[in-house]
This record gives structure tokens, C-alpha cells and sequence, in this order.
């Protein structure tokens, strides 16, 4: 249960916009520091829940998560289309046929546990889905316009 609600978790918190009262714990830092050695624009941020580096890696942008305690939880990246299985990719087009994919992103728990998260749109509604890499899909969040 507690991976489920990490892994939703992780949803929310990669397409959740933050507000920063400008503190982060020092064992987010260090945390951080210790996990992503080579990270480089590294920007904070956080809500009354939990702190969020953005970050390059070679290149890459991510995102890495931490509770209050500093408590690395996960990290996310900026995924395209081309970068799932050609079944995933094929049952995100066919669900969602009529949808713009907006947002596309992996998310890896500090448990291993790793997913997808999409946010696909229409003229009506804006979904959430999560997919796991066994190609399974599920609404998050639905939201009419």
C-alpha cells in the first residue's frame, strides 16, 4: 500500500506546481548531494509537505523528491512517446484517441519501483493516467474544463 500511494504520490507531486517559503532541511541537501553528485542547476523548492530539486544530469532534466525529514523518495524525468515499449506507447494512443499528450514522465521510488505518468487532454477533460512498465493503465486524476 505504501508503494501505491508513493508511486501516486509521485504523480501529483511531478505536475504540482510549488510554492517556496525558500527553507530546505539540510538533510534534503546533503541527501541530495550524496545521491546526484553530478547535478548541476540544481533549483529548491517545496510545499508544507515536501521539497522538490530540479536538476540536469548529462543533459537530462529530473526532479527528485524528499519528504520534511530529507528522506529521499523518488525521482522523475521528462520522457518522450519514442522513449516507452511500443505497446505502451500504441494503448496511450489508442485510450486516449482524440487526446493531446501534454506531459510525459517516468517516476522511480527510492524503493525501485518505477512508472509512468501521462497527462492527456481533450476540447472536455484533462486526465492523469499512471502506466506501469507491464503496460497497465489507470486514471489518477480527472479533470473537466
Amino acid at each position: 500500500m505504501k508503494k501505491i500511494l508513493i508511486a501516486t504520490l509521485g504523480c501529483f507531486l511531478f505536475f504540482t506546481s510549488f510554492a517556496s517559503d525558500g527553507y530546505v532541511s539540510k538533510n534534503a541537501k546533503n541527501n541530495f548531494a550524496h545521491l546526484f553528485e553530478n547535478a548541476t542547476n540544481v533549483k529548491w523548492e517545496g510545499t508544507a509537505d515536501f521539497y522538490r530539486a530540479s536538476f540536469y544530469t548529462d543533459d537530462d532534466f529530473r526532479q527528485a523528491y524528499f519528504n520534511l525529514n530529507g528522506d529521499y523518495i523518488g525521482l522523475s524525468k521528462t520522457v518522450k512517446l519514442k522513449d516507452l515499449s511500443s505497446k505502451i506507447s500504441k494503448k496511450l494512443l489508442s485510450d486516449y484517441e482524440g487526446y493531446m499528450v501534454r506531459e510525459l514522465a517516468s517516476f522511480e521510488t527510492a524503493e525501485g519501483d518505477f512508472n509512468y505518468f501521462a497527462v492527456a487532454e481533450n476540447e472536455k477533460e484533462k486526465v492523469t493516467v499512471k502506466i506501469t512498465i507491464d503496460g497497465g493503465f489507470s486514471v489518477v486524476k480527472r479533470t473537466k474544463k
